[in-house]
């Protein structure tokens, strides 16, 4: 077996850990072995957290990928193992994953397997390894202000957009702009030329994004209001435009209206943008809106968890305003009821023709909400 890494190694790592988990929604707190009267357990512990979701990984850091490492065992005390090489092969990866062995490498492949985690994505190549500076601001792409970005490439996908042209359209700083770009072309989503950046691997950013987001996110409030499922939309774009509230449909209630393949008769999701809680109010007032704790017909996801964003690309027909199919996605991927056998029909019916996308790159997908 490969003998126990050099320190200046494990400190790269301990560096990079941070980044490498916030890609997925996850932040990372690397410790040493010993700290706090902890036993020695690996080369680094961390402490992993989202969403009401903890847990303790050691990491066994290793220069080089050997046959006869074996299967990290989990322990009962600090929670799983974790195998990380700077580089891991293809035929490496294959064999950790027979394995059922938690792996990373400093590309960006990940695996992972532990209690309310499931990760499994490839890495982006040798120009793609994640170099750690500590005077660079790690950007998150799928983070509030920066999915921006995402949003824009994936509404115009094909097209090459210039900086400037990000800036039009997302209203963000060129240098937070510029930022942005670079980071997602480092991660291989995307891809420059003096033309502009565009997108060019959807598959791979909107698996990983679907990792980072749950709709859960969204604060959510649960109404009764005295109107039939199919005057609600009626009502509310009677209520909520009056007020200058911008909103849009969602989930179950948004998929059985883009793509009609669910037949829906829960509450209604909505995410509502109002200039203020009072003029908010005055629209549930209209509504005849009674707050209540569970099994009301409409949910107002006020304010969204992406903010204005939520709503790029969002689209209006006689059914009403439904988000993006971007968002849609997003939304289904975690949604527990029928959320991934809609997301599915949505990926095949909408997304894949939107994107181009192979049957490989479709079935890529599928396995991500699956």
């Amino acid at each position: 077996m490969d003998k126990r890494p050099a320190s200046a190694l494990v400190n790269q790592v301990a560096r990079a850990i941070p980044e490498l988990f916030s890609a997925h929604g996850l932040k990372a707190r690397v410790r040493l072995p010993g700290a706090g009267g902890l036993p020695h357990a690996g080369d680094l512990l961390v402490d992993l957290e989202s969403e009401g979701v903890h847990v303790a990984l050691e990491i066994d850091v290793r220069r080089r990928f050997d046959d006869r490492v074996p299967e990290p065992h989990a322990n009962v005390s600090l929670g799983s193992r974790l195998l990380l090489v700077p580089r891991l092969s293809r035929s490496a990866r294959e064999k950790l994953r027979a394995r059922q062995c938690n792996y990373a490498d400093l590309s960006g492949s990940l695996y992972l397997r532990a209690p309310g985690v499931h990760i499994d994505v490839e890495g982006r190549g040798p120009r793609d390894v994640i170099l750690v500076n500590n005077s660079k601001q790690l950007i998150n792409p799928f983070s509030k202000k920066a999915s921006l970005i995402a949003r824009v490439l994936c509404e115009h996908y094909g097209q090459a957009l210039s900086t400037v042209d990000l800036v039009a359209r997302t209203g963000l700083s060129r240098a937070w702009t510029f930022a942005v770009t670079q980071t997602l072309t480092e991660r291989g989503y995307a891809s420059s030329d003096e033309q502009g950046c565009r997108l060019s691997r959807p598959v791979d950013l909107l698996r990983d994004w679907m990792v980072a987001y749950n709709w859960r996110r969204n604060a959510r409030r649960e109404y009764e209001i005295p109107f039939s499922e199919d005057q609600v939309v009626q009502r509310l774009s009677g209520a909520f435009d009056n007020e200058g509230i911008e909103w849009a449909l969602t989930l179950l209630s948004a998929a059985t209206r883009r793509i009609g393949y669910v037949e829906f008769h829960g509450p209604m999701h909505v995410y509502a943008i109002a200039p203020s809680s009072d003029l908010l109010q005055k629209a549930l007032d209209r509504l005849y809106a009674v707050p209540v704790s569970a099994g009301g017909n409409l949910v107002l996801m006020s304010p969204p968890y992406y903010g204005n964003s939520v709503l790029v690309g969002k689209r209006r027909d006689e059914s009403g305003p439904l988000v993006s199919d971007v968002q849609l996605l997003l939304d289904l991927a975690h949604f527990p009821v029928r959320g991934p056998e809609a997301a599915e029909a949505l990926i095949r019916r909408r997304i894949a023709p939107a994107f181009d996308l192979s049957a490989a790159d479709v079935l890529r997908l599928v396995e991500a909400v699956a």
